[in-house]
């Protein structure tokens, strides 16, 4: 269940019940929906309540849904998928803008040189770097694009282009 929530007393203790009972009541705005991962069965859809306010006839119909999707997974196991949980961007650890600075460099380098993803990635010597491997990522979906989210005509020399002419030096990893 997802809720998001304005316009309400940060100064009270907050519960999903008693959000639902100020939104009704006027003194908050929400919106709620709910999300099932890891589990693929048809029947699934005709379960999902459509989003809206969160106030308290949506508080008793998603805790109802939830109940019943519940029920639904626990007696079709077999369209069980599990999915990893994600660590929300603000609870995870912070990226070092150093380490975004060498993956979005190293990224450039090796789109310049023709090299795939797949291979930038695989040939990066400095593993266990929070923010380089998300900038590399971000640099070739970037360099695919191209400006204005068009597709670059020529990945190879949008990269170059914004190297200027500087390279990695693989036996020192030194910019030059």
């Amino acid at each position: 269940m997802a809720v998001k929530a304005s316009n309400f007393d940060a100064e009270m203790h907050l519960s999903l019940p008693l959000l639902a009972a100020e939104t009704q009541i006027g003194r908050a705005q929400t919106e709620s929906t709910l999300l099932v991962n890891g589990y693929v069965g048809a029947e699934l859809a005709s379960l999902l309540p459509k989003p809206g306010v969160f106030d308290v006839e949506k508080y008793a119909e998603l805790m109802d849904a939830m109940g019943r999707i519940q029920e639904l997974v626990n007696r079709d196991v077999a369209n069980v998928r599990p999915v990893p949980l994600q660590i929300a961007p603000e609870l995870g650890p912070e990226p070092d803008r150093y380490d975004e600075a060498l993956g979005t460099a190293w990224a450039l380098s090796q789109m310049a040189e023709g090299r795939s993803l797949d291979e930038a990635k695989r040939e990066f010597p400095l593993t266990a770097r929070v923010g380089a491997e998300a900038a590399i990522d971000r640099t070739y979906e970037e360099g695919s694009r191209g400006r204005g989210g068009t597709l670059a005509s020529d990945p190879m020399a949008w990269a170059e282009s914004r190297l200027d002419g500087l390279r990695f030096r693989r036996s020192k990893w030194w910019l030059w």
